[in-house]
């Protein structure tokens, strides 16, 4: 599989985790959550380390309060944010190596 696709799976499912579970709004629950998110990442053959740079960099453009939205469908997932993970996980990749 190439790198473009692993990224893209990686994107899809960090997506659909964050929105999913990041309605939780406690620290254990986010802490959580996180780790979902990490779990599901590296699942699509993306190093922990990758997923983890992924997800922050993903959560600094949509923050939690964006996902929980999106998870209570007051809001539809914006168009961007599958290109944004992906831009997310490819930046870390190139930073630290498969």
């Amino acid at each position: 599989m190439s790198m473009n696709n692993t990224l893209l799976r990686a994107a899809g499912s960090l997506v659909g985790i964050a929105a999913l579970t990041l309605a939780m709004g406690c620290s254990d629950q986010a802490s959580r959550t996180r780790k979902h998110m990490i779990k599901a990442c590296m699942s699509n053959d993306v190093s922990e380390e990758n997923c983890k740079c992924a997800i922050d960099k993903t959560l600094e453009k949509h923050p939690i309060e964006e996902m929980m939205a999106i998870e209570d469908k007051r809001k539809a997932p914006p168009p961007e944010i599958f290109e944004d993970v992906a831009n997310a996980a490819l930046a870390c990749v190139r930073k630290n190596g498969l």
